[in-house]
């Protein structure tokens, strides 16, 4: 059996600290929000909770709590955390749980649904879903989320039917910024309005999930899987330097050209620790797509086809279920301990994902939210595995 063993008496202490400073305003400035909030007022309780629109702009604001709910389009507020998942009644952060209390940015199919201009790396979205979002006949992109110079945290959120007539169905990256996506789930965004631009050869259109024209995004603990686009269904990274750091993707679709998983023309990025299996394009590519000359840097991965690095492999992963969307491995999975954790590291958890306050520490949870290293050797992918027989 593997077994972790941590102590839990500081992490309990100070997560508790945390979370009795942050449960009152005079100390954290939290703000409060749901659908049908007030337009007035300080939004200082749940009871008194305003729209989000309100709760993020009144000043001195440090956290917005938002209560479960359908909410319209959104620009993030530079500095202000913004946290979904509530029921409405809690008193402590960390009692956020966005599985149970969905918290979802809808555009309608029709809207753009979150903007990020400038912000820096204090801004964070957590807890939300964006959904059915759509960026039309525009070269920009960015369906779910768009980013100019953004340095924004995006923790725990899930984008998913989101479209984009041009690029980056769910996520459109632009300018300098260094923006963070941390125990992020990406599926079933399509590229096209409503996939009729591919399903017509209309446009060669990149970025079924994120289009990268620039920036230094990373990506920590994430799931890409079901995204169509021409290119690129993944990813697509025209330039910028991302990072990938235990994420998996299956089962994108290149339906024109090149780059099922990720389409990295000329090597811009960079893998560790993930699992790239079982996805497709119809001009090559599947998994990775590079021009002649040019090999993205990955290691410590699963590669279907296999990829010249260290410590890569070539073996089906051994999902739990790809029928129904489960990418957790079983326990005879080759990617159990086969990650790298130690030089170079694990990411730090700048997103607190714990709520214990040290953001220095190793990521400690995986995409299901349990322990990241079970034994001493992290597994490749997005998830951990928790119980196995030795």
């Amino acid at each position: 059996m593997k077994t972790f063993s941590r102590s839990g008496i500081f992490v309990l202490v100070a997560s508790l600290a945390m979370d009795m400073l942050c449960a009152s305003p005079a100390y954290c400035a939290i703000r409060y929000a749901k659908s049908d909030g007030a337009t007035a007022g300080d939004c200082n309780t749940w009871a008194n909770a305003c729209t989000l629109e309100r709760a993020k702009s009144r000043p001195n604001t440090d956290q917005v709590w938002v209560k479960s709910g359908t909410y319209g389009p959104l620009a993030l507020q530079n500095g202000v955390k913004i946290i979904g998942g509530f029921a409405g009644t809690e008193t402590l952060a960390s009692q956020s749980n966005p599985a149970v209390n969905v918290t979802t940015i809808s555009g309608n199919d029709a809207e753009q649904c979150v903007f990020s201009n400038g912000d820096g790396p204090t801004t964070m979205l957590r807890g939300f879903r964006i959904a059915n979002c759509h960026a039309g006949n525009d070269w920009d992109g960015g369906g779910g989320l768009v980013l100019t110079s953004s340095s924004a945290l995006f923790v725990r959120c899930v984008f998913e039917n989101n479209t984009a007539m041009r690029f980056g169905a769910a996520v459109s990256i632009h300018g300098t910024g260094s923006p963070q996506f941390i125990n992020c789930d990406f599926h079933n965004n399509g590229s096209g309005s409503a996939g009729s631009a591919q399903d017509n050869n209309v446009e060669p259109l990149a970025g079924g999930a994120v289009f990268l024209h620039s920036g230094s995004p990373s990506f920590v603990n994430c799931l890409f899987y079901g995204n169509k686009a021409g290119e690129g269904a993944g990813i697509a990274i025209a330039s910028g330097s991302p990072s990938f750091v235990n994420c998996t993707f299956t089962t994108n679709y290149a339906k024109i050209g090149y780059g099922g998983a990720i389409n990295d023309k000329w090597a811009k990025g960079s893998l560790r620790n993930c699992i790239l299996w079982d996805n497709t394009a119809i001009k090559g590519g599947g998994e990775v797509f590079n021009a002649p000359t040019q090999a993205t840097p990955i290691t410590y991965s699963d590669v279907k086809g296999g990829w010249s690095g260290t410590g890569n492999i070539n073996s089906d992963p051994v999902f739990v279920s790809a029928h129904y969307n489960n990418y957790q491995l079983q326990c005879d999975s080759p990617c159990r301990d086969a990650g790298i954790n130690s030089s170079p590291s694990l990411p730090d958890d700048i997103g607190d994902l714990d709520w214990d306050t040290v953001t220095s520490e190793p990521i400690p949870k995986d995409l299901a939210f349990s322990s990241r290293v079970v034994s001493s050797v992290v597994e490749m992918g997005a998830y951990e595995l928790q119980y196995c027989a030795e």
